[in-house]
This record gives C-alpha cells, sequence and structure tokens, in this order.
C-alpha cells in the first residue's frame, strides 16, 4: 500500500454495498493483512483495550477499577494476551 491509497481511502463499504463492492473490500483487506500481517496483532489489542475499558472499567493510569463503571461491577484484575500466527 502506497501514500495515495491511503489518502484516498474512504472508509468500510455499508452493508446496504453491492455484493461486488463488499467482496472488493475482503480481498483488499486480506491483501493488507498478509502483506502487513502485524496490523491484525496490533487491531486487536486496541479493540481489547478498548474493551478493558470501557466494559471492564479498568483505569490504565492508576492501575485499578474505576468504581461505579464497567459492566461486571468492581474488577480486582484481568489478563488477556495477544499471538498472532503466520504462514
Amino acid at each position: 500500500m502506497n501514500g495515495n491509497e491511503c489518502k484516498s481511502y474512504d472508509g468500510p463499504p455499508h452493508e446496504t454495498d453491492p455484493d461486488d463492492v463488499l467482496a472488493e473490500f475482503a480481498i483488499d483487506c486480506s491483501t493488507i493483512r498478509t502483506t502487513y500481517p502485524g496490523l491484525c496483532a496490533l487491531d486487536f489489542e486496541n479493540i481489547i483495550s478498548m474493551t478493558v475499558k470501557y466494559f471492564i472499567g479498568w483505569n490504565f493510569k492508576d492501575c485499578k477499577n474505576d468504581p461505579g463503571f464497567g459492566i461486571f461491577g468492581d474488577v480486582d484484575a484481568w489478563a488477556y494476551c495477544i499471538e498472532e500466527q503466520g504462514t
């Protein structure tokens, strides 16, 4: 992917787009994942971080649960692992 491709990116297609647009997007994503395999792990790590912050209610700065924030009540600790496999 070169700089011009990034500048022209309009975001993912909408669910109402024609099937050929959705299929082309899936192929583009596959090409990007195989060209830059670390992006998948980075994207997953960002999603997990948002989940920990907003759903679990963990305050990364203070390393403790934000009282009354999160869907599981008070949390003492949490852990997760990110693994990437290549072919």
